[in-house]
């Protein structure tokens, strides 16, 4: 095996990890939120609806392959679109501080994955992707961890 392979390997490796951990936590987070109040179903799934027709448009907008790991990928976004959606509904039924917080971390968060989806599989990865990528996680966990505070 060449070095290049076993960067791949590697990578792949640390993103299926990094999805596992990712989808406990949005289902710990999902779970969380709803033990609030139970949102207005209709709103998750047309929110959901929108979301997944613009994560799908920025796919091919950005030529994103992520080969072998297409499934993982799409459960890892499918995941994150929920949460992000479950929160903004919950949200505009409950317009709680701590719920707030929780909804922006969550777009937050889907903006960082797309980003971070584009640069490691896109055909046009850039420095902007990245930055975008990691901003947009790292804000959104410190905006999830504000609103654990505040629930």
């Amino acid at each position: 095996r060449t070095l290049s392979a076993e960067k791949t390997q590697g990578r792949s490796r640390m993103f299926l990890t990094s999805a596992i951990f990712s989808l406990l936590g949005n289902i710990l987070q999902v779970n969380a939120m709803m033990s609030m109040c139970q949102p207005e179903w209709e709103g998750v799934l047309s929110m959901f609806v929108v979301g997944l027709v613009a994560t799908l448009y920025y796919k091919k907008k950005q030529a994103i392959q992520p080969g072998k790991l297409l499934l993982p990928a799409f459960i890892h976004m499918f995941a994150v679109l929920f949460m992000a959606c479950t929160a903004v509904a919950l949200v505009v039924r409950n317009p709680d501080p701590g719920l707030i917080f929780m909804s922006l971390g969550g777009v937050g968060m889907l903006v960082g994955c797309n980003a971070g989806l584009a640069h490691r599989f896109g055909k046009k990865p850039g420095k902007h992707l990245i930055l975008v990528a990691r901003l947009g996680f790292y804000l959104a966990q410190l905006i999830i961890g504000w609103s654990i505070l505040l629930l």
